[in-house]
């Protein structure tokens, strides 16, 4: 009894500290301190008319609307590449998605 007490309370707290850490990282990234607004494209390598359309039209509308902004930019980003799976992973992005 005094065992399965011992491994339920641990097993709470690891459920607290890993729930609190996400939440925190969540925070953090809505509560972005660099006061901008960034529209990330992603992509894969092969992509469809449509996802270029996505981004041809992405960076139109950041380019004409918001050319005064300094606050707003327009990226994209290739999932497939090596160099990005650290943003492809903290987006989740996995093909074609685009982000603000």
């Amino acid at each position: 009894m005094k065992q399965f007490a011992i491994l339920s309370i641990t097993a709470l707290s690891l459920l607290f500290v890993s729930c609190k850490s996400k939440t925190q990282e969540n925070k953090d990234f809505i509560t972005n301190k660099s006061d901008q607004i960034e529209v990330i494209d992603f992509y894969g390598t092969h992509r469809c008319i449509s996802c270029k359309a996505i981004e041809a039209n992405a960076k139109y509308t950041v380019e004409t609307y918001f050319a005064n902004e300094p606050k707003v930019v327009c990226r994209t980003v290739n999932v497939d590449n090596d160099k990005n799976y650290e943003i492809a992973e903290r987006f989740e992005a996995t093909g074609t998605a685009l982000f603000l």
